[in-house]
Protein backbone atom coordinates (compact mmCIF):
# COMPACT_ATOMS: atom_id res chain seq x y z
CA UNK A 1 0.00 0.00 0.00
CA UNK A 2 1.65 3.27 -1.32
CA UNK A 3 0.21 5.20 1.40
CA UNK A 4 2.05 3.14 4.28
CA UNK A 5 5.47 3.77 2.10
CA UNK A 6 4.90 7.64 2.63
CA UNK A 7 3.81 7.48 6.29
CA UNK A 8 6.65 10.31 7.06
CA UNK A 9 5.29 12.62 4.56
CA UNK A 10 1.79 12.64 6.38
CA UNK A 11 0.90 14.86 9.28
CA UNK A 12 -0.42 12.14 10.89
CA UNK A 13 -3.19 9.99 10.13
CA UNK A 14 -5.93 9.13 12.52
CA UNK A 15 -8.92 6.96 12.34
CA UNK A 16 -11.78 4.69 13.97
CA UNK A 17 -13.05 1.27 12.67
CA UNK A 18 -16.57 0.20 13.40
CA UNK A 19 -18.67 -2.82 12.02
CA UNK A 20 -17.51 -2.45 7.74
CA UNK A 21 -17.22 1.56 8.46
CA UNK A 22 -13.28 2.56 8.38
CA UNK A 23 -13.08 6.49 9.34
CA UNK A 24 -10.06 7.77 8.35
CA UNK A 25 -8.65 11.85 8.87
CA UNK A 26 -5.64 13.92 8.79
CA UNK A 27 -4.89 17.82 9.15
CA UNK A 28 -2.70 17.07 5.62
CA UNK A 29 -5.31 16.74 2.69
CA UNK A 30 -2.47 14.18 1.00
CA UNK A 31 -4.25 10.82 2.65
CA UNK A 32 -7.46 11.33 0.90
CA UNK A 33 -6.12 10.63 -2.66
CA UNK A 34 -3.88 8.16 -2.13
CA UNK A 35 -6.70 6.53 0.17
CA UNK A 36 -8.62 6.52 -2.81
CA UNK A 37 -6.27 4.87 -5.30
CA UNK A 38 -6.29 1.87 -2.92
CA UNK A 39 -9.54 0.98 -2.61
CA UNK A 40 -11.51 2.27 -5.57
CA UNK A 41 -10.89 -1.14 -7.67
CA UNK A 42 -12.35 -2.43 -5.19
CA UNK A 43 -15.98 -3.73 -5.62
CA UNK A 44 -18.82 -3.07 -2.86
CA UNK A 45 -16.43 -0.28 -0.89
CA UNK A 46 -18.20 3.22 -1.05
CA UNK A 47 -15.95 6.13 -0.28
CA UNK A 48 -17.07 9.13 0.67
CA UNK A 49 -14.58 12.33 1.43
CA UNK A 50 -15.69 16.05 3.64
CA UNK A 51 -13.78 18.58 5.20
CA UNK A 52 -14.32 20.10 8.50
CA UNK A 53 -13.08 23.46 9.41
CA UNK A 54 -11.94 22.77 13.27
CA UNK A 55 -11.09 19.71 15.40
CA UNK A 56 -14.35 20.23 17.37
CA UNK A 57 -16.38 19.79 14.14
CA UNK A 58 -14.57 16.63 13.27
CA UNK A 59 -15.13 15.22 16.77
CA UNK A 60 -18.77 15.90 16.59
CA UNK A 61 -19.02 14.05 13.29
CA UNK A 62 -17.25 11.38 14.82
CA UNK A 63 -18.91 10.98 17.67
CA UNK A 64 -22.26 10.76 15.30
CA UNK A 65 -21.20 7.95 13.16
CA UNK A 66 -19.78 5.71 16.15
CA UNK A 67 -21.81 6.39 19.28
CA UNK A 68 -24.05 3.39 18.49
CA UNK A 69 -21.38 0.83 18.39
CA UNK A 70 -20.12 -1.13 21.04
CA UNK A 71 -16.49 -1.90 20.41
CA UNK A 72 -14.45 1.27 18.18
CA UNK A 73 -11.02 0.30 17.09
CA UNK A 74 -9.08 4.16 17.20
CA UNK A 75 -5.93 4.35 14.74
CA UNK A 76 -3.11 6.16 15.31
CA UNK A 77 -0.29 6.11 12.80
CA UNK A 78 -1.30 2.58 11.65
CA UNK A 79 -1.62 1.40 15.08
CA UNK A 80 -4.63 -0.02 16.05
CA UNK A 81 -6.34 0.17 19.73
CA UNK A 82 -9.82 -1.43 20.75
CA UNK A 83 -12.13 1.09 22.79
CA UNK A 84 -15.72 -0.29 24.63
CA UNK A 85 -17.90 2.04 24.27
CA UNK A 86 -20.55 0.63 26.74
CA UNK A 87 -21.19 3.28 28.92
CA UNK A 88 -21.52 5.73 26.58
CA UNK A 89 -24.31 3.40 24.60
CA UNK A 90 -25.94 3.04 28.18
CA UNK A 91 -26.10 6.66 28.65
CA UNK A 92 -27.69 7.18 25.15
CA UNK A 93 -30.27 4.24 25.78
CA UNK A 94 -31.28 5.73 29.15
CA UNK A 95 -31.69 9.59 27.42
CA UNK A 96 -34.28 7.62 24.56
CA UNK A 97 -35.93 6.16 27.44
CA UNK A 98 -36.00 10.23 29.05
CA UNK A 99 -37.71 11.46 25.76
CA UNK A 100 -40.45 8.69 25.71
CA UNK A 101 -42.73 10.27 28.48
CA UNK A 102 -43.28 13.39 26.50
CA UNK A 103 -42.99 12.48 23.09
CA UNK A 104 -45.33 12.95 20.37
CA UNK A 105 -45.65 10.56 18.25
CA UNK A 106 -43.82 11.48 15.44
CA UNK A 107 -41.15 11.56 17.70
CA UNK A 108 -41.81 8.16 19.65
CA UNK A 109 -41.39 6.78 16.09
CA UNK A 110 -37.67 8.28 15.77
CA UNK A 111 -36.87 6.81 19.32
CA UNK A 112 -38.28 3.52 18.25
CA UNK A 113 -35.65 3.72 15.20
CA UNK A 114 -32.70 4.69 17.41
CA UNK A 115 -33.56 1.72 19.65
CA UNK A 116 -33.53 -0.39 16.66
CA UNK A 117 -30.99 0.96 15.34
CA UNK A 118 -28.44 0.44 18.81
CA UNK A 119 -29.56 -3.25 19.33
CA UNK A 120 -28.67 -4.02 15.90
CA UNK A 121 -24.64 -2.57 16.55
CA UNK A 122 -23.93 -4.64 19.69
CA UNK A 123 -21.65 -7.44 19.21
CA UNK A 124 -20.87 -7.95 22.60
CA UNK A 125 -22.96 -11.41 24.09
CA UNK A 126 -22.69 -10.15 28.10
CA UNK A 127 -23.61 -6.16 27.23
CA UNK A 128 -26.03 -7.53 24.91
CA UNK A 129 -27.54 -9.27 27.65
CA UNK A 130 -27.27 -6.69 30.50
CA UNK A 131 -28.83 -4.12 27.51
CA UNK A 132 -31.83 -6.46 26.96
CA UNK A 133 -32.15 -6.56 30.64
CA UNK A 134 -32.13 -2.52 31.25
CA UNK A 135 -34.27 -2.21 28.16
CA UNK A 136 -36.89 -4.10 29.89
CA UNK A 137 -36.51 -2.72 32.62
CA UNK A 138 -36.99 0.91 31.46
CA UNK A 139 -40.47 0.24 29.88
CA UNK A 140 -42.06 -1.71 32.98
CA UNK A 141 -40.85 1.71 34.09
CA UNK A 142 -43.13 3.23 31.80
CA UNK A 143 -45.93 0.84 32.77
CA UNK A 144 -45.60 -0.72 29.27
CA UNK A 145 -44.74 -4.18 30.88
CA UNK A 146 -45.04 -5.35 34.33
CA UNK A 147 -42.41 -5.93 36.15
CA UNK A 148 -43.28 -10.01 36.16
CA UNK A 149 -42.73 -9.70 32.14
CA UNK A 150 -39.58 -8.02 32.47
CA UNK A 151 -38.22 -10.46 34.95
CA UNK A 152 -39.70 -12.84 32.43
CA UNK A 153 -37.63 -12.00 29.67
CA UNK A 154 -34.38 -11.50 31.28
CA UNK A 155 -34.94 -14.84 32.87
CA UNK A 156 -35.04 -16.02 29.12
CA UNK A 157 -32.28 -13.94 27.51
CA UNK A 158 -30.33 -15.83 30.38
CA UNK A 159 -30.65 -19.23 27.94
CA UNK A 160 -29.60 -17.62 24.97
CA UNK A 161 -26.27 -18.35 23.62
CA UNK A 162 -25.79 -15.77 21.23
CA UNK A 163 -25.53 -12.40 20.42
CA UNK A 164 -28.29 -12.75 17.72
CA UNK A 165 -30.28 -14.97 19.75
CA UNK A 166 -31.01 -12.16 22.44
CA UNK A 167 -31.27 -9.40 19.80
CA UNK A 168 -34.02 -11.28 18.16
CA UNK A 169 -35.82 -11.98 21.44
CA UNK A 170 -35.29 -7.94 22.23
CA UNK A 171 -36.10 -6.99 19.00
CA UNK A 172 -39.86 -8.81 19.62
CA UNK A 173 -40.21 -6.93 22.98
CA UNK A 174 -39.51 -3.60 21.40
CA UNK A 175 -41.53 -4.10 18.90
CA UNK A 176 -44.20 -5.57 21.28
CA UNK A 177 -43.64 -2.19 23.28
CA UNK A 178 -43.89 0.01 20.01
CA UNK A 179 -47.60 -1.71 19.08
CA UNK A 180 -48.77 -1.29 22.98
CA UNK A 181 -48.00 2.59 23.17
CA UNK A 182 -49.91 2.91 19.84
CA UNK A 183 -52.67 0.97 20.69
CA UNK A 184 -53.11 3.22 23.93
CA UNK A 185 -53.03 6.56 22.13
CA UNK A 186 -55.05 5.09 19.88
CA UNK A 187 -57.69 4.42 22.35
CA UNK A 188 -57.46 7.86 23.39
CA UNK A 189 -60.19 10.02 22.71
CA UNK A 190 -59.13 13.88 22.04
CA UNK A 191 -59.96 14.73 25.62
CA UNK A 192 -57.83 12.60 26.88
CA UNK A 193 -54.77 12.94 24.56
CA UNK A 194 -54.46 16.75 24.84
CA UNK A 195 -54.89 16.24 28.70
CA UNK A 196 -52.08 13.36 28.81
CA UNK A 197 -49.63 15.14 26.59
CA UNK A 198 -50.05 18.25 28.60
CA UNK A 199 -49.28 16.19 31.33
CA UNK A 200 -46.02 14.94 29.85
CA UNK A 201 -44.51 18.13 28.92
CA UNK A 202 -45.72 19.91 32.33
CA UNK A 203 -44.89 17.33 34.98
CA UNK A 204 -42.65 19.68 37.15
CA UNK A 205 -45.21 22.24 37.60
CA UNK A 206 -46.62 22.71 40.72
CA UNK A 207 -49.39 24.15 40.44
CA UNK A 208 -50.92 22.19 37.85
CA UNK A 209 -54.52 21.42 38.15
CA UNK A 210 -57.38 19.78 35.54
CA UNK A 211 -59.04 22.99 36.22
CA UNK A 212 -56.37 25.17 35.03
CA UNK A 213 -56.35 22.60 31.82
CA UNK A 214 -59.78 22.48 31.03
CA UNK A 215 -60.24 26.54 31.12
CA UNK A 216 -56.92 27.64 29.87
CA UNK A 217 -55.99 25.35 27.33
CA UNK A 218 -59.13 23.12 26.41
CA UNK A 219 -61.34 25.78 26.73
CA UNK A 220 -63.79 23.76 28.28
CA UNK A 221 -65.87 23.41 31.68
CA UNK A 222 -63.48 21.23 34.04
CA UNK A 223 -66.82 18.94 35.09
CA UNK A 224 -67.13 18.02 31.61
CA UNK A 225 -63.42 17.17 31.14
CA UNK A 226 -63.17 15.35 34.21
CA UNK A 227 -66.17 12.83 33.21
CA UNK A 228 -64.73 12.72 29.43
CA UNK A 229 -61.17 12.09 31.38
CA UNK A 230 -61.81 9.23 33.60
CA UNK A 231 -64.39 7.62 30.40
CA UNK A 232 -61.61 7.77 28.16
CA UNK A 233 -58.77 6.51 30.50
CA UNK A 234 -60.82 4.57 32.99
CA UNK A 235 -59.14 6.42 35.83
CA UNK A 236 -59.15 9.86 37.57
CA UNK A 237 -57.09 12.61 36.34
CA UNK A 238 -55.64 13.02 40.34
CA UNK A 239 -54.81 9.62 39.74
CA UNK A 240 -53.35 9.30 36.36
CA UNK A 241 -51.27 12.39 37.92
CA UNK A 242 -49.39 10.73 40.85
CA UNK A 243 -48.66 7.63 38.36
CA UNK A 244 -47.03 9.82 36.20
CA UNK A 245 -44.78 11.63 38.60
CA UNK A 246 -44.34 8.13 40.59
CA UNK A 247 -43.01 6.55 37.10
CA UNK A 248 -41.03 9.66 36.03
CA UNK A 249 -39.59 9.69 39.64
CA UNK A 250 -38.30 6.16 39.27
CA UNK A 251 -36.60 7.33 35.92
CA UNK A 252 -34.96 9.90 37.85
CA UNK A 253 -33.39 7.94 40.79
CA UNK A 254 -32.21 5.39 38.89
CA UNK A 255 -29.25 7.82 37.28
CA UNK A 256 -26.31 8.13 39.53
CA UNK A 257 -25.62 10.77 41.56
CA UNK A 258 -29.11 12.56 41.50
CA UNK A 259 -30.95 14.22 45.04
CA UNK A 260 -34.27 13.15 46.52
CA UNK A 261 -35.17 16.89 46.45
CA UNK A 262 -34.09 17.41 42.75
CA UNK A 263 -36.41 14.59 41.91
CA UNK A 264 -39.26 16.06 43.47
CA UNK A 265 -38.92 19.29 41.56
CA UNK A 266 -38.42 17.69 38.64
CA UNK A 267 -42.28 16.23 39.20
CA UNK A 268 -43.87 18.90 40.76
CA UNK A 269 -43.79 17.75 44.50
CA UNK A 270 -40.59 20.33 45.27
CA UNK A 271 -42.17 22.33 47.46
CA UNK A 272 -43.28 19.34 49.50
CA UNK A 273 -40.63 16.82 49.37
CA UNK A 274 -42.60 14.71 52.52
CA UNK A 275 -45.96 14.65 50.27
CA UNK A 276 -43.44 13.02 47.58
CA UNK A 277 -41.36 10.73 49.57
CA UNK A 278 -44.95 9.42 50.96
CA UNK A 279 -47.10 9.62 47.93
CA UNK A 280 -43.56 7.10 46.40
CA UNK A 281 -43.50 4.70 49.18
CA UNK A 282 -47.17 4.56 49.16
CA UNK A 283 -46.43 3.13 45.22
CA UNK A 284 -43.31 1.56 45.78
CA UNK A 285 -43.53 0.32 48.97
CA UNK A 286 -40.20 2.01 49.78
CA UNK A 287 -39.00 5.44 50.55
CA UNK A 288 -36.75 7.16 47.48
CA UNK A 289 -33.34 6.78 49.23
CA UNK A 290 -33.69 2.85 48.95
CA UNK A 291 -35.54 2.66 45.46
CA UNK A 292 -32.71 4.68 44.64
CA UNK A 293 -30.01 2.39 46.26
CA UNK A 294 -31.26 -0.52 44.79
CA UNK A 295 -31.14 1.10 41.31
CA UNK A 296 -27.91 2.17 41.32
CA UNK A 297 -26.26 -1.08 42.98
CA UNK A 298 -27.81 -2.69 39.73
CA UNK A 299 -26.01 -0.04 37.07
Amino acid sequence: MRIAAEENELNGLYGMYVKNTLLLYSKNDLWSFEIRACVENYQGIRLETCEHESLKELLETVWRKTRRYDTVYAIYHFRTLMITNNQNISRYVHALFQQFREAGQEDIEKLFSELYTVVEQISQIEFMRWLAGNIAVQFSMLNIFSGIEAAEFMMNIEKEETVEGIQERLTKLIEKARQSIEQSRRSYGSIARTVTEYVGKHLSDQNMTLKDIAENHLFMNVDYVSRQFQKETGERFSQYLTEQRIQKAKALLSEKNVKVQYVAEMVGCGGNPQYFSQIFKKATGMPPSRWMQIMQEKN
